[in-house]
């Protein structure tokens, strides 16, 4: 017999179809929580501006970024940005504060897929040698089956 009755039938093959109320679909690319992500990119300037970059996403994963943030913990800056970029290093700007406060961070909250090969750019301007900056970025990661 053939159809979804048959386990040597496709429908059965490593769990990659599924019924949509009316027939058998294939369905699309398999997506699995990995495991969190989070990177802590603080540190101390060690002149007029303070710049991190996250690590390379890697090939046979996904990073969805729900929070990054930058600030300067020992003065008010003059400047903070958090910026996405590509794997061709095209750059998207997600937050910029012009003249941030003693203690305000730039911050993004939402929902940012990272493909393999993006990065996230932090950046504070203003700083003076030994300033505390805290900056980071967390998520989760998803591989790709």
């Amino acid at each position: 017999m053939t159809g979804i009755t048959n386990p040597t039938e496709e429908y059965f093959k490593d769990g990659l179809w599924g019924w949509d109320g009316t027939q058998w679909r294939k369905l699309g690319l398999a997506l699995w929580y990995y495991e969190p992500y989070s990177e802590d990119l603080s540190g101390t300037a060690t002149g007029s501006s303070y710049v991190a970059r996250s690590t390379t996403v890697p090939t046979g994963f996904v990073y969805i970024v729900n929070a990054a943030s930058v600030g300067n913990f020992t003065r008010a800056a003059e400047y903070a940005e958090i910026r996405l970029y590509t794997d061709t290093d095209a750059m998207i700007y997600l937050v910029q504060v012009i003249s941030p406060a003693l203690y305000q961070p730039a911050i993004f909250t939402g929902n940012l897929v990272l493909s393999p090969g993006w990065t996230i750019y932090l950046r504070v301007d203003g700083c003076a040698v030994d300033d505390t900056i805290l900056a980071g970025v967390a998520g989760y990661k998803v591989k790709i089956t």
